[in-house]
């Protein structure tokens, strides 16, 4: 899978782009991804500031998820549970993330 992480117009923050490449690995467990691209910029005049995008390629459908916020953990958290709650198909028992979640 290749993970395309772009930061505009700021620096790239390694706890973010960390955060984002685990949750595309998580989703890569349970749906094929063959390109995951995900934009996050930053723009103070912006009401939210903050707008992570994810674009999700995959060998069937491709999904995009775009999420406005006032922190940039808060927006890509919102990208990220949207996309794992698209019903893609039913997960096999192992695939099947537990009801608290993993620590993150």
């Amino acid at each position: 899978m290749k993970i395309s992480i772009c930061h505009a117009p700021h620096e790239p923050s390694p706890s973010l782009t960390l955060l984002i490449e685990r949750e595309m690995e998580y989703l890569l467990r349970a749906h094929p991804i063959d390109e995951a691209r995900a934009p996050v910029e930053g723009r103070p005049e912006a009401i939210p500031p903050w707008c992570v995008a994810v674009h999700r390629v995959t060998p069937g459908r491709d999904f995009f998820a775009v999420s406005g916020e006032t922190t940039r953990s808060t927006a890509s958290r919102r990208v990220f549970d949207f996309l794992e709650n698209i019903p893609h198909h039913s997960p096999a028992p192992s695939d099947a993330r537990p009801v608290s979640g993993p620590a993150r």
